[in-house]
């Protein structure tokens, strides 16, 4: 009995296996329909003969100065100014000031020296162009080219509170003639009145400030141009950048932001101040920029 069901167990598992190789390959081959191809599906990319290479611009760095000087500089002054802007690697530097003191640093600086108006001098190691609108067109890398010009008010708000203007009187808003092309743009402006976004009438240590309504650095936002200051420096109580003083009477001294470097399709990356003379009541403005 035993080895009975021992052959029937044998028999079946026979059985199964034998269930499992139906087909051999070669006649398995037979039965299985053969695939369909089907037709190759172009992409857009696949029409391109040629890839496109996008040219690549360097991202250029440089760094600029502002010096506007105080009137009647003496000639100590003027031969130190000299000495410090040769001793640094700017790409340019900017000085508004009395005619004669101008000139004479055009003399000095020479084959870098541009004369945009009587009292404006741009100094640069590049070439440049200057155009019709006198704006210097300066060649910072072959592909890429910078639009420099200065602005002055004159006579400017700070100039006329000097000489007994009542402080309502001041503001003051001017035809700006601004640059206009549609390149990288640095603007040196000596607009000779505080910014609207520094006047603050509750700030401290200026006491002599009231409800006033600055209209030109407003204008040159709605113009495009972006102040490098403010951009930089993120409170005008904290970092007031002060390039004007003035000791108006006793224990009362007049010190505000009136000179500018407003840039456009330039990003500025820090600036600083420096004073020009010991308690020469000017200040000179150092930014270094990226143009992207």
């Amino acid at each position: 009995m035993r080895v009975t069901l021992r052959a029937i167990g044998l028999l079946l598992l026979v059985v199964s296996l034998s269930g499992c190789m139906t087909y051999r390959y070669e006649k398995a081959k037979t039965l299985i329909p053969p695939a369909v191809e089907e037709p190759f599906i172009e992409t857009r990319l696949t029409q391109i003969d040629h890839p496109l290479v996008v040219e690549e611009r360097p991202f250029l760095t440089f760094k600029a100065l502002f010096i506007p000087l105080p009137e009647e500089p003496s000639l100590a002054l003027l031969n130190d100014v000299l000495a410090n802007v040769s001793a640094h690697p700017y790409e340019v530097v900017a000085f508004i000031g009395d005619a004669e003191a101008v000139t004479y640093l055009e003399r000095e600086f020479e084959e870098m020296s541009y004369r945009l108006a009587e009292r404006q001098l741009l100094v640069t190691p590049h070439k440049g162009v200057i155009d019709e609108g006198g704006e210097l067109l300066l060649n910072l890398h072959p592909k890429a080219q910078l639009t420099v010009a200065l602005l002055e008010i004159s006579p400017g708000a700070y100039q006329r509170f000097i000489e007994g203007a009542d402080l309502e009187e001041l503001p003051q808003k001017d035809n700006l003639n601004l640059p206009s092309a549609e390149r990288p743009t640095l603007l040196f402006a000596s607009l000779g009145e505080p910014s609207a976004e520094d006047w603050f009438e509750t700030a401290e240590g200026h006491l002599y400030r009231t409800k006033t309504i600055w209209p030109n650095s407003s204008a040159l936002r709605e113009a495009g141009f972006f102040d490098t200051w403010r951009l930089t420096h993120y409170s005008a109580l904290s970092d007031p950048g002060i390039t004007w003083e003035y000791n108006y009477a006793d224990e009362l001294v007049v010190s505000e932001r009136i000179d500018y470097l407003y840039v456009k399709e330039i990003v500025p990356l820090e600036s600083q101040t420096y004073e020009i003379a010991p308690e020469g009541g000017r200040f000179a403005i150092e930014a270094s920029f990226i143009i992207p």
